[in-house]
C-alpha cells in the first residue's frame, strides 16, 4: 500500500535546547569584545575572534603600546603590566570556555534522526538499517551581526516522519485508547501497562500522556 509520510513528531525542546547551547557558544564571543573594549582596545567584530585567541590580542595591543611610549623603554614587558594593573583575567576565563566548545559538532541521521539515534547501539535493534550521517561545525551554525546571534539550524532534525501506514494507524488507535479509558475511568496503571513501551509517561488522570514514536515506529 502507498505510503505518504506524515509529520508525527517534532522535539521541540530538544530543538529549543541546541539552539540555545549555540546562542550560548556565541554569546562568549560578543562577552569577549565588550571585555576588551573595556581594556581599552578599538571596538571588535565578534565574528573576528573566532580563532579563540583573545588573550593574545590583548597582550599584543599593550605590547604595542609599551613599545610607543618612551618613559617604559628600560623596564621588561610584564613589568610594565604589572605597573598599569592590566586584569586580563575575564577575557582568559571566556577564551579558555570558548575554546571548550569551539570545535564541537553536531552529527544527525540524514532523516528521523532521532528515531535512529534511539536505537543506535541498543541490543533491541534487530536488523534495522540505519541511514547515513551528516556533520555540522558549531562554528557553521551561527552568525553575529549588530550583537545579535542567529542560529541556522535546520529543525528538520529534530522531527520524526512516518514510514509506514501502520505506523498512523497505531498512532490513532493510541489516542482513540486514551480517550474512551480516561471517558471509562479507567485506572491509568492499567492503560500504562496495556500499552507497555508505546507510552513514554501518562499522568495518572490520563489527561496528558506521551506516545514513545521511537519504540512505535520500530514495531511497526
Amino acid at each position: 500500500m502507498f505510503h505518504q509520510k506524515k509529520l508525527i513528531h517534532f522535539y521541540k525542546e530538544s530543538y529549543q535546547a541546541s539552539i540555545s547551547s549555540i546562542k550560548t557558544h556565541a554569546q562568549i564571543l560578543i562577552d569577549a569584545a565588550k571585555e576588551m573594549e573595556k581594556l581599552g582596545l578599538p571596538k571588535i567584530n565578534p565574528n573576528n575572534l573566532r580563532d579563540g585567541f583573545f588573550v593574545q590580542r590583548v597582550l599584543d595591543f599593550y605590547k604595542q603600546e609599551w613599545k610607543n611610549n618612551p618613559a617604559f623603554e628600560k623596564v621588561y614587558f610584564e613589568k610594565y603590566l604589572d605597573l598599569i594593573s592590566l586584569d586580563y583575567s575575564k577575557v582568559t576565563e571566556l577564551e579558555i570556555q570558548y575554546n571548550a566548545s569551539k570545535n564541537g559538532v553536531l552529527k544527525f541521521y540524514k532523516t528521523n534522526h532521532k528515531f535512529y539515534a534511539y536505537w543506535d547501539g541498543s541490543p533491541r535493534k534487530g536488523n534495522l538499517s540505519f541511514v547515513s550521517k551528516v556533520s555540522f561545525s558549531i562554528e557553521k551554525l551561527y552568525n553575529i551581526e549588530g550583537g545579535k546571534i542567529t542560529v541556522n539550524l535546520d529543525e528538520e532534525y529534530y522531527k520524526l516522519y512516518s514510514t509506514s501506514n501502520k505506523q498512523l494507524d497505531r498512532i490513532e488507535d493510541i489516542n482513540n485508547f486514551i480517550k474512551a479509558a480516561k471517558e471509562l475511568n479507567v485506572d491509568f496503571k492499567l492503560v500504562k501497562s496495556g500499552l507497555g513501551s508505546l507510552l513514554r509517561d501518562i499522568r495518572y488522570d490520563l489527561s496528558s500522556y506521551e506516545i514513545n514514536y521511537c519504540e512505535l515506529m520500530h514495531k511497526y
